[in-house]
């Protein structure tokens, strides 16, 4: 009778670990399709220079591209009331030792702004997404 009871626990225990086997799977499995969808950014080779200037009735972005990482757009904020907002996003390539430039569509006012640049960030899966740095270059503009 005893063997009867020890069964049981024993089919008990074999099932626990199972189970516990296939969660740590599937956790180290989710973990890194995670991480490959949010890829960290390393911004620490970029380096530029940017101004925004009225050039006849329009306002242009130029940028000099002074770092080792190939630049492939811009996000122009505005920085009014200590409130910072996007107020466009550029697509435009400025390989590194390069100068390079574009019309923005909005108008802008006089104020502060920040450019941030946006860089090509490789997946775990290999695919390529443009990722966007941290506020990087606080500048004025005048009319």
């Amino acid at each position: 009778m005893e063997k009867r009871g020890i069964i049981p626990i024993i089919a008990s225990v074999i099932l626990i670990v199972i189970v516990i086997g296939i969660g740590a799977f599937v956790f180290s499995w989710s973990k890194g399709a995670i991480i490959s969808l949010n890829p960290t950014l390393d911004c620490k080779g970029v380096q530029f220079r940017a101004e925004i200037f009225l050039q006849g009735e329009e306002y242009r972005l130029e940028v000099v591209n002074v770092g080792s990482v190939r630049l492939e757009g811009f996000v122009v904020k505005s920085i009014s009331e200590g409130e910072i907002k996007i107020v466009e996003e550029v697509d435009f390539v400025v390989e590194p030792g390069r100068t390079g430039g574009v019309d923005l569509i909005e108008g802008y006012l006089s104020g502060e702004f920040v450019v941030v640049p946006k860089i090509a960030v490789e997946t775990g899966e290999g695919n390529v997404i443009l990722g966007i740095c941290e506020d990087y270059y606080k500048f004025g503009v005048e009319n």
